[in-house]
């Protein structure tokens, strides 16, 4: 294989990885108050939650919305910033390196982020809403497998 189709490999590999990362929020990004109204009102139908429980809940999303809002635009610009290299520069490759690592920190941080939204909100649930709640993340995501196997 030549250096250059090495190269056009490697790039449309790292912009499959990014959009994938970025896919799963596409229908679940806290960026509008509808959305968080969905987020809850799907959760409410599922666990039944209570009025005090809905109401912090989306005081939970709601502060969250702008760290997660900007970590996924950061996302977005590094993608363009990949997309904007020129292949056949003498630094091409050191420059997707670069870009690589900085998109692996904001996916670790971004992943935080969201994983610390998850504790506040399943700390909000009862015990038996948590178990519902794993029960159905975890037959959600046994769903998905199986689709992608």
């Amino acid at each position: 294989m030549t250096k250059r189709k090495i190269i056009i490999i490697t790039t449309t590999a790292i912009l499959v990885v990014s959009s994938v990362v970025y896919a799963h929020w596409h229908g679940h990004r806290l960026d509008s108050e509808h959305a968080i109204e969905h987020i809850v009102s799907k959760m409410d139908r599922h666990l039944e939650l209570s009025d005090q429980q809905e109401d912090e809940i989306e005081l939970v999303l709601e502060s969250n919305t702008g760290e997660l809002s900007e970590l996924r635009e950061s996302g977005l610009l590094i993608r363009n910033r990949i997309l904007a290299l020129d292949p056949e520069s003498e630094s091409y490759q050191e420059d997707v390196q670069a870009l690589a690592n900085e998109l692996a920190t904001l996916v670790r941080d971004k992943t935080l982020a969201t994983a610390d939204v998850v504790r506040e909100v399943y700390g909000i649930l009862e015990p038996d809403q948590q178990a519902e709640a794993r029960e159905i993340l975890s037959s959600r995501m046994g769903h998905r497998h199986k689709k992608e196997g």
